[in-house]
C-alpha cells in the first residue's frame, strides 16, 4: 500500500512536469527518479507499478526528448556556420596577409630610394658626389673671380696673377660668370627638387605605413576572431555528440513501454548504467568551458541551461 502510494505520489510529480514544459530540470529528476523506482519495482516483481511509473514518465521524456532533438539540430545548424565561418575567415587573414606582405616590401622598397636620395642630398651639401662637387667646383670659380676683380692685391699676387688674368678676361669678354651661375642656379634646382621626391617619398611612406598598420591590426584582429571562433567550433561539436547521447537515451527510456514487461527489467538494468558513462562534453551554459562528467550530469546540465535559457547554442553571436 505504502508502495503503491509512492508511486501515485511521483506519478502526480510527473505529471506536474509534464504540464510544464519549460521546467526541465524537474522533469530531468522525475523522470530518471522513475526509472530508477520502476526498476526496483521490477526487481520485487511489481509489474503493476513499473509499467505506472513508466507510463505517468512518457510525456515528460517526450518533452525532455523534443527539447534536446531541437537543439541537437540547432547545434549542427551552428557547426555548419562555424565552418562557413570558418572559410571565410581564413580567405579574408589570407587576403589581409598578401595586401600586408605587398605593402612591406613597398615600404622597404620605398626606404632604400629614400635612404639613397637623402645620401644624394648630404653629398651635395658637403660638397660631395657628382652634384656636390660641381657645384663646389662653381662656386669656387665665382669667388676667385670676384676676389680678382675687387681686390688688386689678391689680383697682382704671383701666386694668382696668371689665372687672375684669364677670369678677368672671361668676366669681360664672355658670358662666363653668367653661365656659371646658370649652372649652379640649374644645380639648386636638382637639389630642391631631390629635396621635394625625398619628401614626396616620405609622405608616401607615411600614407604606406599607415595602411599596412591597418592591415596588421585587421590581421590580427582577423586572427583572433579566427582562435575564437576554433573554440566555439569545438563547443559545439562537443554539444552535438554530447545531444545525441541525451536524445539516444531518451529515445531507449521511450521505447520501454512498447516493450513486453518480462523484458523491461532486463532493459533498464542496460540502460541505468549508461547514465555513469562519462565523456568530454560542454558546459552548456559556457562554451569557453568543457569538462569529463557523467551522462546524469549532462543532462541536469543541459536542462539548466534550457530552463535558464543561457544555453550558449542560443547565444547570437555563436559562429558569427
Amino acid at each position: 500500500m505504502i508502495r503503491t502510494v509512492a508511486a501515485l505520489l511521483l506519478a502526480a510529480c510527473l505529471a506536474a512536469g509534464g504540464a510544464r514544459a519549460d521546467d526541465q530540470r524537474a522533469q530531468t529528476r522525475a523522470a530518471l527518479n522513475a526509472l530508477e523506482q520502476a526498476t526496483v519495482a521490477l526487481e520485487r516483481g511489481d509489474t503493476g507499478e513499473a509499467a505506472f511509473l513508466l507510463a505517468y514518465m512518457s510525456d515528460s521524456v517526450k518533452a525532455l526528448n523534443a527539447t534536446a532533438q531541437r537543439y541537437r539540430e540547432t547545434a549542427r545548424a551552428a557547426e555548419q556556420q562555424c565552418q562557413a565561418r570558418s572559410v571565410a575567415l581564413i580567405s579574408a587573414i589570407e587576403t589581409n596577409h598578401a595586401r600586408q606582405q605587398e605593402l612591406e616590401r613597398q615600404d622597404e622598397q620605398l626606404g632604400a630610394e629614400i635612404r639613397v636620395q637623402r645620401e644624394q642630398v648630404e653629398n651635395y651639401l658637403a660638397g660631395q658626389g657628382p652634384l656636390g662637387a660641381r657645384a663646389r667646383e662653381i662656386r669656387e670659380e665665382i669667388h676667385f673671380t670676384a676676389l680678382c676683380i675687387n681686390d688688386n692685391g689678391f689680383y697682382y699676387d704671383t701666386r694668382n696673377f696668371g689665372r687672375c688674368f684669364v677670369k678677368v678676361w672671361e668676366s669681360r669678354t664672355s658670358t662666363r660668370i653668367g653661365q656659371l651661375n646658370d649652372e649652379l642656379n640649374d644645380l639648386s634646382r636638382r637639389y630642391m627638387a631631390l629635396q621635394n621626391a625625398i619628401n614626396a617619398a616620405e609622405e608616401k611612406q607615411r600614407m604606406l605605413q599607415s595602411e599596412l598598420a591597418v592591415h596588421r591590426t585587421e590581421t590580427a584582429e582577423l586572427r583572433a576572431q579566427r582562435a575564437g571562433l576554433e573554440q566555439q567550433d569545438r563547443a559545439v561539436r562537443l554539444a552535438v555528440v554530447a545531444l545525441s547521447d541525451v536524445t539516444v537515451f531518451w529515445d531507449k527510456a521511450l521505447s520501454l513501454l512498447g516493450v513486453n514487461v518480462a523484458n523491461r527489467l532486463g532493459l533498464l538494468k542496460d540502460l541505468l548504467p549508461t547514465l555513469d558513462v562519462t565523456s568530454h562534453v560542454p558546459v552548456f551554459d559556457d562554451y569557453d568551458r568543457s569538462e569529463i562528467r557523467s551522462l546524469r550530469a549532462t543532462l541536469h546540465d543541459f536542462a539548466t541551461s534550457v530552463d535558464e535559457r543561457d544555453n550558449f547554442l542560443l547565444a547570437p553571436a555563436i559562429c558569427q
